[in-house]
């Protein structure tokens, strides 16, 4: 089997209404073969400068990517990868390779990076999670994100926005949705932290990451990073530290499928948690399908819910809006309304993009 063509399409993500355009597109890959297979994938570049966004991921590889991918067989997904590695540290090199330029680099090696994963999934007859791991997760819970700070601690009232956030999400997941509380505020007192989970049948994450925030912390209140971080070296250097408990890397602009499995061999050594995450802010349906492949690979120590306030399983966040948008994506549909996204059982990334989706301007 060859790749016989690459071709990229910028559509726009999970936060349409966006005050900034460059954080709300993404990159599309659709990578065909000479036997019909076909395989999609995703990437992104966070926050990124006018100008370096998902448009720059297109011209990247449209430019110095796709011309080497041609007659490549694309059931050698991590032989690939590498490639890709080579070529852009041999083109830019470390003295002049900005922040901007390995982002968008990166995002489009994670872009193509699954699309092969996809067509060697479909090939063998097996969903990418079987390709990634021996240990499978049946479903993947469904998570919805509320910001917390001191100032919603003392104002905290049924009828608050937070609360309005946490009955949508109840009516639109089902009451076994699990809603997380990202604390951006290391120093809040403890009680305070404890007082919240429990008004709000919510769970705590502590993602203000520091050097030193861990020991302030409650051993029950996990920090979590990695989110919105696209260097491997970075992640690596996270774990290694000894002040991460989950690390929640996004395979859209991380390097893709051949990227967390280089993750999850250093988590082992260090003893700490991968959750996959997927942004609310950008991302089609094919970076949601991606995560739950990726989430279901990953190796998580069992837990009583019962018995721990802030139950250790693989979760992925959605909010009723960007699960609509990115379903609009999708010819088979993913189905959160139970509180859990069913890991499909079909080759590959297990659904494949509308046509009629990418013909409209901007897509979505």
């Amino acid at each position: 089997m060859r790749i016989t063509s690459v071709t990229p399409y910028v559509v726009r993500g999970a936060l349409s209404n966006s005050n900034n355009s460059d954080w709300n597109y993404s990159c599309l890959v659709r990578i065909e073969t000479d036997t019909g297979l076909l395989g999609w994938g995703e990437g992104a570049s966070p926050a990124p400068q006018p100008g370096w966004g998902a448009p720059k991921i297109l011209e990247m590889i449209n430019t110095m990517f796709a011309p080497t991918l041609i007659g490549r067989d694309p059931t050698e997904p991590m032989v690939i990868w590498k490639g890709l590695q080579i070529l852009s540290f041999s083109t830019f090199g470390p003295p002049i390779w900005t922040a901007d330029e390995q982002k968008a680099s990166t995002g489009a090696i994670s872009a193509i990076d699954i699309a092969p994963w996809d067509i060697n999934g479909q090939a063998k007859g097996q969903p990418i999670y079987k390709l990634l791991s021996n240990v499978i997760q049946s479903r993947i819970k469904v998570c919805v994100d509320v910001s917390f700070n001191h100032s919603w601690l003392t104002q905290f009232s049924s009828d608050s926005p937070e609360m309005q956030i946490v009955r949508a999400a109840r009516e639109t997941f089902g009451r076994d949705a699990n809603i997380i509380v990202h604390n951006h505020n290391s120093d809040a007192p403890v009680e305070e932290l404890v007082w919240a989970m429990s008004s709000a049948r919510v769970s705590l994450f502590v993602d203000a990451f520091t050097p030193h925030s861990k020991p302030k912390l409650r051993p029950s209140v996990p920090v979590v990073w990695g989110e919105h971080e696209w260097e491997g070296k970075e992640l690596c250097d996270g774990m290694a530290g000894g002040n991460v408990d989950i690390l929640r890397p996004n395979i859209i602009i991380c390097g893709g499928f051949t990227a967390l499995l280089r993750i999850l061999t250093i988590a082992k050594s260090h003893d700490v948690l991968v959750m996959p995450s997927c942004s609310v802010q950008y991302g089609s349906g094919i970076a949601l399908a991606a995560t739950i492949q990726a989430s279901a690979a990953v190796p998580w120590n069992p837990v009583n819910a019962e018995q721990e306030a802030n139950a250790k399983e693989p979760m992925i966040k959605l909010s009723p809006n960007t699960w609509n948008i990115r379903n609009q994506f999708l010819v088979q549909k993913i189905d959160g309304s139970g509180g859990y996204l069913d890991v499909p059982e079909a080759p590959g990334l297990g659904t494949t993009v509308s046509e009629q989706v990418l013909n409209r301007p901007t897509a979505i």
